[in-house]
C-alpha cells in the first residue's frame, strides 16, 4: 500500500481535495479544541443537520464556507478593479 494511502489516527482523504482531512466523531455537548484557545462545540444535532457554538479569540474571523468564498471573490474582484485603475 503506497503510503498516500494509508489512513492514520482518523485522517481520511477529502472529498475533491488532495489535501487529507481529520475525521472527528462527536456528540451533543462534546467539543474539539484547535490550537490552544478555540472550542468547537457541538450544539444540537437533528436529521442531516448540526449546529455548532464556536468559542474563539475576536480577532479570529469564522465564517460560513459560502460566505468566506463570497468575501474572497469581492476581496479579488476589488483588486482587479485598483490594478485597473492604476
Amino acid at each position: 500500500m503506497d503510503y498516500d494511502q494509508k489512513v492514520y489516527a482518523g485522517w481520511r482523504p477529502a472529498k475533491k481535495r488532495s489535501l487529507k482531512m481529520l475525521v472527528l466523531s462527536r456528540q451533543r455537548d462534546e467539543s474539539i479544541i484547535i490550537g490552544d484557545d478555540i472550542e468547537i462545540v457541538i450544539v444540537d444535532v437533528r436529521g442531516d443537520k448540526v449546529r455548532l457554538g464556536i468559542n474563539a479569540p475576536r480577532e479570529v474571523s469564522v465564517h460560513r464556507k459560502e460566505i468566506y468564498d463570497a468575501i474572497q471573490r469581492e476581496k479579488a474582484q476589488q483588486q482587479k478593479e485598483q490594478q485597473q485603475k492604476d
